[in-house]
């Protein structure tokens, strides 16, 4: 129901942007079974600005946009761009930024965290080792 994107200096470890993405907002949801409707209209005209629902998409593409969004606002925010991209090897996000400086000549590089490099790497040594008995070491 919600999702958070940031992106981090590798020099100084230190946030540069950050997307919240929520599907719900509690505000909405404590309101909307009002038995007074008028009153609830009232409500929800003066809440728009400060609603907190401000993703309408599935949840598995929440990433992708927040990414997106971050990206494409950091020239003009920031006077940056990002040059390397990490992620998850699922990710859908690096398709979504990998030419947006493209006007501008610069490439985004696609990089991948260790941790998740090691997860793939386990699960597929693990699955070769199921399949073929014999393979490993010691009491394999």
């Amino acid at each position: 129901m919600n999702g958070c994107v940031t992106t981090l200096s590798i020099d100084t470890g230190k946030c540069l942007d950050v997307e919240v993405l929520s599907k719900v907002c509690q505000g909405c949801q404590r309101r909307k079974d009002s038995d007074n409707q008028t009153e609830y209209l009232v409500w929800k005209a003066e809440h728009n600005d400060k609603c907190k629902a401000n993703y309408f998409g599935s949840s598995a593409s929440m990433e992708t946009v927040g990414v997106k969004k971050i990206f494409s606002r950091s020239q003009e925010r920031y006077k940056l761009q990002y040059t390397e991209y990490f992620g998850d090897g699922d990710s859908k996000g690096f398709s979504e930024v990998q030419d947006v400086y493209s006007k501008e000549n610069v490439e985004v590089v696609k990089k991948e965290c260790v941790g998740h490099v090691q997860k793939r790497v386990g699960s597929a040594l693990r699955k070769l080792k199921k399949e073929n008995k014999g393979l490993g070491g010691k009491e394999s």
